[in-house]
């Protein structure tokens, strides 16, 4: 005789949306805080502060660096993020975006900048990662498109960048698989 299987039911506390905060993955922490608030333990504040975070980090990835600094830093301590930073380092990337065909040494030292920023530590490592692939050092480009997905592995034009450098070094198998990554991650890029 075969026992029907019992579903495996989470308990709330089970639900470690803070372990996924230490690691910076924000998108699986609020995802957490949204289940615990179907089940009734909602965390109001926090799944307000990590919603900001998420957007702040969509508005990054996608070079809205104005829109990021639109966003309300409110909370983020109570979630032991460093916020004191943050503005200048988005300002750092703005100004970075706003050399870059004309200084290059100016937007490496903002893209710098930028890099020692949580938030914005991916989107400065991509970005100089193009420089490099502009001025064709490979693998420094690829060092630092790497880079830039251990900061954010969310980050799809890294992920692309590193889908482009394997496109144009022949390895066709291995840029579709990244390109397949990034369609997963963002399929309107």
């Amino acid at each position: 005789m075969t026992l029907p299987l019992e579903p495996h039911r989470v308990e709330p506390q089970q639900i470690d949306w803070q372990g996924d905060l230490e690691r910076r993955e924000f998108e699986k922490a609020l995802g957490k805080l949204r289940a615990l608030a179907v089940v009734g333990r909602a965390e109001p504040d926090a799944e307000s502060a990590v919603t900001r975070v998420v957007d702040a980090l969509e508005a990054i990835r996608a070079k809205n660096y104005a829109g990021a600094l639109k966003t309300s830093f409110e909370g983020w301590e109570s979630l032991g993020l460093e916020v004191s930073g943050v503005k200048p380092a988005i300002t750092a990337l703005q100004a970075a975006d706003a050399n870059w065909r004309n200084a290059q040494t100016a937007m490496r030292a903002s893209l710098e900048a930028a890099k020692t920023c949580w938030l914005t530590r991916s989107e400065a490592e991509n970005n100089l990662g193009v420089l490099e692939a502009l001025s064709e050092n490979v693998t420094a480009a690829r060092t630092h498109f790497q880079a830039a997905l251990a900061a954010d592995s969310r980050h799809y034009r890294a992920l692309t960048n590193l889908g482009n450098l394997e496109l144009e070094a022949g390895n066709l198998e291995q840029a579709e698989i990244l390109y397949k990554q990034v369609i997963a991650i963002q399929p309107e890029y």
